[in-house]
């Protein structure tokens, strides 16, 4: 049984190959697969979640945010096919990918330095898609990457299914789909506990492997793996 992506892009729903899910006796669907992502940057922090304040857009953080080295690798966080590639730096999200996962997953990668993969290239999960850079609006503030999910059709209804409302809402859709808090899906992760404090204020809800709390030993290790990965490229 296939969803129905009625009013979605259809060159992106035809790149999924594979689908997750359970029926009741009448082949009703009941609940379905909702791929569960790894962390893109070497170091596996959030400094800022769903929901946090903005100045552009619609005035809501609609991400993830994990600092880094400019220059270090960023991962792809499931496998998947490359649906978008942008080289340019424009506005606001810079340099930047998207990767289709299964089951209607999309999640996406911005304020890239470089781009190492071409649209159409299936890629693993934990394969260097990218280098971390400041283009887009990163360039005013410190290095990061701009981590954020897109659902389609069937995948959407079963995140709210799970894991309801959050305060802010969600994104509006877009051919990729609808932006959703990424932190129910992301595993392996931990939050600055500000970051946390306020995105449970919200109503975001969190993977179950998320710890609250980041030590300055565990950053330090993180930067520490990104200045070798520079080091010896």
């Amino acid at each position: 049984m296939l969803p129905n992506f009625a009013g979605h892009s259809g060159t992106i729903s035809q790149q999924i190959n594979k689908l997750d899910w359970t029926t009741d006796s009448h082949d009703r669907i009941v609940s379905m697969s909702l791929v569960t992502l790894t962390p893109p940057t070497l170091l596996r922090i959030v400094s800022s979640g769903w929901g946090a304040p903005r100045t552009h857009r619609n005035g809501n953080h609609e991400g993830l945010d994990f600092p880094g080295d400019v220059g270090s690798p960023i991962f792809a966080s499931a496998d998947g096919i490359v649906v978008q590639v942008d080289n340019v730096d424009n506005s606001f999200a810079g340099k930047f990918i998207a990767i289709q996962h299964d089951g209607g997953v999309v999640s996406r990668y911005l304020h890239n330095e470089k781009n190492l993969v071409t649209i159409r290239q299936r890629v693993t999960r934990g394969e260097v898609i990218a280098t971390l850079g400041q283009t887009g609006t990163s360039g005013t503030g410190a290095p990061h990457l701009h981590f954020d999910v897109k659902l389609q059709a069937e995948a959407f209804q079963e995140y709210l299914r799970r894991f309801g409302t959050p305060s802010p809402g969600y994104s509006t859709p877009r051919a990729l789909g609808v932006g959703v808090p990424a932190e129910a899906l992301m595993s392996g992760v931990s939050y600055r506990p500000e970051t946390k404090r306020s995105s449970l204020n919200r109503g975001v809800k969190f993977h179950s492997s998320a710890p609250a709390v980041v030590g300055l030993l565990v950053a330090g290790v993180g930067i520490g793996a990104g200045l070798r990965y520079l080091t010896n490229r």
